[in-house]
């Protein structure tokens, strides 16, 4: 999954609007909607506010298993 997917799929997650989750993260509405577009990405210090934000790492939000593994993976578990 790629980024911008992630990050509306996070921000879906918790009922947020586009200017909601801007505000909280202290950014501009027109941000968050070129990050979500993929028209560009969010900075070093924004990646890591965002994983702040989400209560996830860095690594988590670059790299996001999708269902499919998340699936495989708690099979593995039991």
């Amino acid at each position: 999954m790629a980024l911008k997917e992630e990050l509306i799929k996070r921000r879906l997650a918790l009922g947020m609007s586009q200017t909601k989750f801007a505000q909280a993260l202290d950014l501009s509405p027109s941000t968050i909607s070129l990050w979500e577009k993929g028209k560009i990405k969010p900075g070093v210090d924004s990646i890591i506010a965002l994983a702040k934000f989400f209560g996830i790492t860095e690594q988590e939000l670059l790299h996001p298993k999708d269902e499919t593994q998340e699936k495989e993976d708690s099979k593995n578990v039991l």
